[in-house]
């Protein structure tokens, strides 16, 4: 068995890469912030079945809307949040709608700032920028799109 003394060298390793970690999203936080894109993005970078029973115990004396599966959502976005852009974590629980054709049901939400992450969700984040930056580019370039659609269209009037 290893020594719990040994951990204090582990600790100490884990913490100062964190901090590192952390410094590395506040700079590429910043550095989009530079480009000044204004452009929302977000890509799914989780998703995770949920027994109904624990979906159920979240919401006691409250009927679910269905019977159906449940399951948890993490998307990384970049958005506008609270009048800032910046780097944002959103989970949704959601359940799945009676019929095919009917979306959804939303059952919760929540909301956050890369500031207000756990360290675990801060390294999902990390392990998932590149999904982000090909999100935003994606985004930037369908509003390109749009301007150019709307630019021929009031050529033609």
């Amino acid at each position: 068995m290893v020594p719990l003394s040994d951990l204090t060298a582990l600790s100490k390793q884990i913490n100062e890469a964190t901090e590192e970690a952390n410094q590395t999203l506040r700079d590429f936080e910043s550095k989009l912030l530079t480009l000044n894109l204004g452009v929302p993005a977000d890509a799914l970078i989780s998703r995770i079945d949920v027994p109904l029973a624990y979906a159920q115990g979240l919401f006691p004396g409250r009927d679910l809307p269905t019977s159906g599966p449940c399951y948890d959502e993490m998307w990384l976005s970049w958005q506008k949040l609270n009048g800032k852009w910046q780097i944002v974590v959103t989970n949704r629980l959601c359940q799945k709608a009676a019929k095919a054709d009917e979306p959804d049901h939303l059952l919760r939400e929540e909301v956050r700032g890369i500031s207000n992450l756990s360290r675990e969700a801060r390294i999902k984040v990390l392990s998932n920028l590149e999904k982000l930056v090909d999100a935003i580019k994606k985004s930037g370039d369908k509003l390109l799109g749009v301007f150019a659609k709307a630019k021929e269209l009031t050529a033609t009037i």
